[in-house]
């Protein structure tokens, strides 16, 4: 696809100040159609800043030791778009690296294998990172994806060179076998959360998220009883910044 095209026909999207989406939208939406090239998207502050891993040396490389088999290191291989993030002397990306982690994760809390899976469903895939760390796990079902529309052409364009299917922004699904959200549906109105939460049902779950976002209180809201799961299971990471949380439900 022409990423520069298709992200022309969007309405320009609205400004505000970050943390909040709207911003990061607007610098997408403006680099891509101010011609910016696409292939060094990860250089752009809006990804940089908000969606990779790789500035942050140390805590990349307590995830990278932790990958505890062949199969979860093979995964983080690097993907496409420069500069490439590569751990020195290797071919590992510290971005993959910790998309990885997130499912090495969900795979010890909750028993289960992303292999087995048939209908997983993101919501705020970032450019598309976990979506590929996920298949190249071996998962073979339905992905789906659920973003804004400057982010849902990004996906597109890395899904065209890195060679995966993903369904975007469906109407509505089956009970999913897994829903992820890692630090985005944390970022909206409790009201809004809950929306997102009741249509696209799940039978387990895997969040990341900091504890506080602006005035919201995302320890106390993950906390809350949520339909469909019978285990929950909250954890601080311990390697990442003070505030940073993971939960599973299965």
């Amino acid at each position: 696809m022409n990423l520069r095209d298709e992200m022309a026909k969007l309405p320009e999207p609205p400004r505000r100040e970050p943390p909040y989406w709207d911003c990061f939208r607007h610098q997408l939406w403006q680099a891509v159609t101010d011609g910016a090239d696409p292939a060094r998207f990860k250089n752009w502050p809006c990804i940089y800043h908000t969606m990779l891993e790789n500035h942050w040396v140390g805590p990349m490389e307590v995830e990278r030791q932790a990958l505890c088999t062949e199969r979860y290191v093979n995964a983080t291989k690097v993907d496409y778009g420069e500069p490439m993030d590569t751990v020195p002397g290797t071919d590992i990306s510290r971005n993959m690296v910790h998309q990885v982690y997130h499912i090495m994760r969900w795979e010890q809390m909750t028993g289960k294998r992303i292999d087995e899976l048939e209908y997983v469903v993101e919501f705020g895939g970032g450019f598309g990172a976990l979506a590929l760390a996920i298949h190249r796990l071996g998962f073979h079902g339905t992905y789906y994806m659920i973003d804004v529309p400057e982010f849902t052409l990004l996906q597109k364009f890395y899904f065209d060179h890195v060679g995966i299917s993903v369904v975007h922004n469906p109407d509505t699904i089956e009970l999913a076998d897994l829903f992820i959200a890692c630090h985005s549906i944390s970022e909206l109105p409790f009201e809004e959360r809950d929306k997102i939460i009741n249509h696209y049902p799940a039978s387990s779950y895997l969040l990341a998220y900091n504890t506080k976002f602006e005035d919201y209180d995302n320890l106390w809201y993950f906390h809350l009883p949520w339909p469909h799961v019978k285990h929950w299971k909250f954890e601080p990471v311990a390697h990442l910044p003070e505030g940073s949380w993971y939960t599973w439900g299965w």
